[in-house]
């Protein structure tokens, strides 16, 4: 009973700070166009916003690993709640990447704590599906939130648009008090003799985050200037989060394919939805590659954080993880750059068949990591 009231407190703070986040996300692209930034200035934003993401993700995991995972957790609600006020707030292009950069800060410490947590408090076995209902928490809230942004961004404006988001990540600290861990400090000494196996798996979260960053800052702005409305970016996103619930559902079940044949499917998903983006560049076409996109998505995180998190014992759990996330804000810091690169020098389209390309890289990267299956690269369906 214990556990199940901690997994609903974890798991219903989850849901409600990435309302919040999701329902903003998209539309952070759009508010730094309308304070004028151009193309650059978005890339700037993707990058700003994922610096953070980059740098402290693996140091808040093992902070939290040491000194509590819980106030940590909630700390990082506020860091979230507080970045959208400031947002709101911020009528120039500099306070609107300083709250970029502080919305990157919290992202460090939400997601890896978060999914620390999730870990924690199952089983070996029944990892690969905790961490399926992990995520099907938060890709709930990314279906319903950019729906929901839209709605706040036609009727309040950006500035209620921000502000609403904050008040809806503040829903989640009274949640905070069903979460229980047990035995909350958690010291070991820091080792960085994981199995070499999964080396592979982290590398590959580089091309993994530029898809990210890419989604999330380039092609809003792109989505934009083919004449679609911010309430079309936003149904088009929230259809991308449902198509990311459906293989989650999935890993409900008893008995699946394993982790590392989702994470190859995951890559082909990328590959197929930028392709599709990139050559039907109208609603039709971004409403196929976000449903792509949102299937690779949800395919990825909780195969390669499960497979990941199985070679660790619950005292590294946040060490791990927030390694898997720093690696992964890297490669979203990369995106942005990279896509407004491409964007400029080849075209708009012809500049997302050949990020489509690039994620090819996952490849051998994953197939390395199948090769030596008693060190954790054949995983099985919890």
């Amino acid at each position: 009973m214990r556990l199940r009231f901690a997994l609903i407190g974890l798991f219903a703070s989850v849901f409600a700070t990435s309302l919040g986040i999701a329902a903003s996300i998209y539309y952070v692209p759009l508010y730094i166009a309308y304070l004028g930034a151009g193309l650059e200035g978005v890339a700037l934003m993707g990058v700003f916003r994922s610096l953070a993401y980059a740098l402290l993700p693996a140091f808040v995991g093992r902070l939290a690993d040491r000194f509590g995972r819980l106030r940590l957790y909630a700390l990082s609600i506020f860091l979230n709640a507080a970045a959208l006020v400031l947002m709101a707030l911020s009528p120039t292009l500099t306070l609107a990447y300083a709250s970029s950069l502080l919305m990157g800060a919290g992202y460090a410490f939400f997601w890896p704590i978060s999914s620390a947590i999730a870990a924690s408090i199952s089983s070996q076995q029944g990892r690969l599906r905790a961490m399926a209902i992990y995520s099907l928490s938060w890709s709930t809230a990314f279906l319903i939130g950019p729906l929901v942004g839209g709605w706040l961004r036609t009727f309040l404006g950006y500035w209620g648009l921000f502000i609403a988001s904050g008040l809806l990540v503040l829903l989640a600290p009274p949640w905070l008090t069903w979460i229980r861990l047990g035995q909350e400090r958690q010291a070991g000494p820091i080792t960085l003799n994981f199995p070499r196996a999964i080396l592979p798996l982290y590398l590959a979260e580089i091309p993994h985050g530029m898809v990210y960053g890419v989604a999330s800052s380039i092609l809003p702005y792109y989505m934009a200037q083919n004449g679609l409305g911010d309430v079309e970016v936003g149904a088009l996103f929230g259809l991308m989060g449902a198509a990311r619930l459906l293989p989650l559902l999935g890993m409900l079940r008893p008995v699946g394919p394993g982790e590392l044949p989702m994470l190859l499917a995951a890559m082909g998903l990328f590959l197929a939805s930028f392709v599709l983006v990139g050559l039907l560049p109208h609603w039709g076409g971004f409403a196929l590659g976000l449903g792509l996109l949102g299937l690779g998505l949800g395919l990825y995180y909780p195969a390669a954080s499960s497979l990941i998190s199985r070679r660790f014992d619950n005292r590294h759990l946040g060490l791990a993880l927030g390694l898997l996330e720093s690696i992964f804000g890297i490669g979203q810091m990369a995106g942005p750059p990279l896509g407004k690169e491409l964007y400029t020098a080849l075209g708009p389209g012809p500049s997302f068949v050949a990020l489509g390309l690039l994620w090819l890289s996952m490849a051998p990267l994953l197939l390395a990591a199948n090769r030596n299956p008693r060190n954790g690269g054949r995983g099985t369906a919890a």
